[in-house]
């Protein structure tokens, strides 16, 4: 059942990854090559999927592949705007917002955003660091 909740996580599943959880999926299982059904719904840009995951106990904190989840999300966030030929200014940011309200720590996602110069992140990540919490951001 293990697996099977990280491909669902990865295909966006969210009524599927909630029978499992409700059946008594791990949410922090560790898959093959370090994947974890939050990684996966990240990695994926499944923000509904992030969303039931993190609100069922996935640890956001946790280091995975040298990434926290918010590290991930803004790496996923930028490369995915980069691989279909995006705008600076165009990466999506739902999961981004979702776990800094969610208590990610800001600096790891800070970090990367730094290495792509992504101004948008930043500034978003930024902001939330300074404690400019609105529901705008």
């Amino acid at each position: 059942m293990f697996e099977e909740l990280i491909r669902a996580a990865a295909q966006g599943k969210t009524g599927a990854v909630i029978q499992m959880i409700k059946a008594g999926a791990d949410v922090d299982f560790e898959g093959r090559m370090g994947w974890t059904p939050l990684r996966s719904a990240i990695g994926a840009d499944r923000y509904h999927c992030v969303r039931v995951l993190v609100r069922a106990g996935a640890d956001i904190h946790r280091v995975v592949l040298g990434h926290t989840a918010l590290a991930f999300a803004v790496d996923t966030s930028i490369d995915a705007t980069i691989q279909t030929n995006g705008l600076p200014g165009d990466e999506p940011t739902d999961v981004i917002r979702f776990l800094l309200k969610s208590g990610a720590d800001p600096e790891p996602g800070l970090r990367v955003a730094r290495l792509y110069k992504s101004e948008r992140i930043l500034g978003l990540i930024a902001a939330w660091a300074r404690g400019e919490r609105s529901e705008s951001l």
